[in-house]
């Protein structure tokens, strides 16, 4: 027999594919038939060598990102059931853990990290001038104008319907003034709008005219649309049976809140 040169490749390829059992294969025994399934065998190999590497190539090429969002209540977790009164409990998965859960699945592990700044009770302008311990002892103003992330997303609203409700205005000129911290601080600003609410349809009311005026400010001033999650979770199917107290979404809605900031984000290219 002749002597000739055999990859490792093809020894192993013809070891698996052999009909007549294990063993090594001799020169003489690379009929046309091993030769084909070999050449097939190592492009399968070479192919799922290449989408591999494409993954993690992706992952270790992506951008470490901090995002910081701010909101009232609804980003605590916090939801009710339809007692009367409402008996509240913290969700399986509040917001914050649910988009981090989104990035790492898109980005990769670790790779975006999610920081949650929630108020109670809080209307955007006493963020603006009531400093809070959880950002430091500063205003959202200051805090945005120093803050080491690389985006923020700012919501709230719902608070401010109750507390001033010819406030659209004001707090659509907040949104502004937030986002020019931002701007200055070279860091991305988003704009949430405030979920729908149950509660009364006036407040409700209110709200789209909070949210509308918002989204009037960023597609003619800024040129960037908002995280309408108003509307998304309108669209949501019996949105209004996910509402417990008629003001906080529970775990569904929040599921479907927070899709809608993971996709912003994405087509934002602020992801990852």
């Amino acid at each position: 027999m002749s002597a000739a040169i055999v990859s490792p490749l093809t020894v192993i390829t013809c070891l698996v594919v052999a009909d007549d059992g294990w063993g090594w294969c001799t020169c003489d025994e690379f009929r046309p038939e091993y030769q084909l399934r070999t050449k097939i065998m190592t492009k399968h190999l070479i192919a799922f060598v290449i989408v591999i590497s494409l993954i993690l190539f992706s992952w270790l090429s992506a951008e470490a990102k901090t995002i910081n969002i701010y909101s009232d209540s609804t980003l605590t977790g916090v939801a009710a059931d339809t007692n009367t009164p409402p008996v509240y409990s913290v969700m399986d998965l509040p917001p914050k853990e649910v988009l981090q859960a989104l990035l790492d699945r898109h980005c990769g592990p670790g790779v975006s990290t999610v920081r949650a700044f929630a108020f109670g009770g809080h209307t955007l302008a006493q963020m603006m001038v009531e400093p809070k311990p959880a950002l430091g002892n500063q205003t959202l103003y200051n805090h945005i104008l120093t803050t080491d992330a690389d985006v923020v997303i700012v919501g709230f609203g719902i608070n401010d319907v109750f507390a001033t409700p010819e406030g659209k205005w004001q707090f659509a000129h907040s949104h502004h003034v937030l986002r020019s911290a931002a701007e200055w601080a070279g860091v991305k600003y988003f704009a949430e709008t405030p979920n729908p609410v149950t509660y009364t349809t006036t407040h409700d009311s209110l709200l789209w005219e909070f949210s509308e005026t918002l989204k009037w400010l960023a597609d003619e001033v800024w040129g960037v649309p908002v995280i309408d999650t108003r509307n998304r979770l309108l669209a949501f199917p019996a949105w209004v049976a996910h509402m417990g107290d008629g003001i906080h979404p529970n775990q569904p809605l929040i599921v479907e809140r927070m899709i809608g900031v993971f996709q912003y984000l994405v087509e934002a290219g602020e992801a990852c």
